[in-house]
């Protein structure tokens, strides 16, 4: 039997403001938006309707759908590619020090939209950003190799154009010619590039990656011959300026790398 403390609890939150079933489904954006650089997802909290009040019950519906939205942007990122070979669930797993790194990083989720039912529940939608202190977390131990700064400044950075090409963003990308030599990786960006803004920026236009501030006035633009699970294959001709000695290539290690995805 319901009481009448859990009844004026009930009809308290029925009188609340209802968002329609197709309106919230609008801002159930979840996933990873690649171009905005973000993780978003969605939780949903229950009221306790042993609550004293509306505000108590309220206030613990929205802790509920905090904690659900942030063990979804969780499960989520753990299914994100790093490399070719790695996911960053499958790194957390082998690492208690990245895990425990992860973990604190995600709860800095920031809440978007928040909605209120009629039965009392309570859904939020967060997103937290993929940023360079991510990357460099996952980022593998790799020996750094100095590319060559005193010829030419030729170019402000490197556009890599693979649309057409099945490619799907990874965390560590890498560009390399015919042969697999690495021109753009883990061994040639620095740290301190990762930790600012990442190793690339992936977009969904030509356009829009020349008009980048990370682009600037004079990009290269070169196209992917083939894209092999985050490996973007460019001919040797093309890679061939982009390990010349005449050649000032220090927006590669400054990570001025961009990706333009269909």
């Amino acid at each position: 039997m319901i009481d009448g403390r859990t009844r004026c609890v009930l009809a308290c939150l029925c009188a609340a403001a209802v968002v329609s079933g197709a309106a919230a489904e609008d801002t159930k954006k979840k996933g990873i938006d690649w171009e905005a650089g973000v993780v978003r997802a969605t939780g949903s909290g229950a009221p306790d309707l042993n609550a004293p009040n509306i505000a108590v019950a309220r206030l613990g519906a929205e802790r509920a759908a905090k904690l659900d939205a942030m063990r979804n942007i969780l499960e989520t990122l753990k299914g994100v590619q790093v490399t070719a070979g790695s996911t960053v669930g499958g790194i957390m797993e082998s690492d208690s020090r990245v895990k425990a790194e992860i973990q604190g990083i995600v709860r800095n989720f920031k809440i978007v939209d928040t909605r209120y039912y009629s039965d009392g529940g309570v859904e939020v939608d967060v997103e937290m950003k993929l940023d360079g202190k991510l990357t460099r977390l996952l980022m593998p131990p790799v020996e750094k190799k100095k590319v060559p700064t005193g010829g030419a400044k030729k170019w402000t950075s490197l556009i890599i154009d693979a649309r057409g090409q099945e490619a799907s963003p990874v965390v560590v990308p890498s560009v390399v010619d015919e042969k697999g030599e690495e021109i753009y990786g883990p061994s040639v960006v620095s740290d301190e590039a990762v930790e600012r803004h990442g190793m690339v920026a992936y977009v969904g236009s030509l356009e829009a990656a020349k008009k980048s501030e990370r682009a600037g006035e004079k990009p290269l633009v070169v196209k992917a011959l083939r894209a092999e699970n985050g490996r973007f294959v460019i001919t040797n001709a093309d890679a061939s300026p982009l390990k010349s000695p005449e050649n000032d290539l220090s927006f590669l290690a400054e990570g001025r790398v961009l990706v333009v995805l269909n």
